[in-house]
């Protein structure tokens, strides 16, 4: 979503008085890093939107915390009942498993054409990877922060 602020006005628009909403969503990822570098590659770059290096999401991109969603929430007039940033880290038992996860949230696949997408597939996984690292063990991280965050409208 390209205008947070403007999403949370309608919000307000659309709840009754004393409503409340509650939302989770992804702040930061180590798979956000990676696509600009997908995007950079000579391998991948003639097959991708020309706008990918601008699609991480502005919170990623600005490195926006909790903080910032809560100002912008009760400037628009809510009240903030929870808000909590939280650290993720998820271990995955084997670099397939990882891979095929990332894989799975990806949209560009379909950018890619079918005989390359094996590759493709294992150069996500390295850029990510590079973002994310490894365990002590060597088994693959996933590491993010998600926003956590539940108001109410006051009138």
């Amino acid at each position: 979503m390209s205008d947070q602020k403007e999403a949370f006005r309608k919000i307000y628009e659309l709840l009754p008085p004393q409503g409340e909403a509650a939302f989770a969503f992804l702040l930061h990822n180590g798979y956000y890093n990676a696509l600009p570098h997908l995007a950079k590659d000579p391998k991948w770059n003639s097959y991708l939107p020309l706008n990918i290096e601008e699609y991480p999401p502005e919170s990623h991109t600005k490195n926006y915390t909790s903080l910032h969603y809560k100002k912008m929430v009760e400037d628009l007039g809510f009240i903030v009942l929870y808000c909590k940033q939280v650290q993720n880290v998820t271990t995955f038992p084997s670099d397939e498993i990882y891979t095929n996860f990332l894989y799975s949230l990806c949209e560009l696949p379909p950018f890619i054409p079918d005989d390359e997408r094996k590759q493709f597939k294992k150069d996500l996984f390295t850029y990510t990877l590079k973002q994310n690292g490894r365990n002590t063990d060597g088994t693959p991280v996933d590491r993010s922060t998600t926003l956590e965050l539940v108001i109410k409208k006051v009138c």
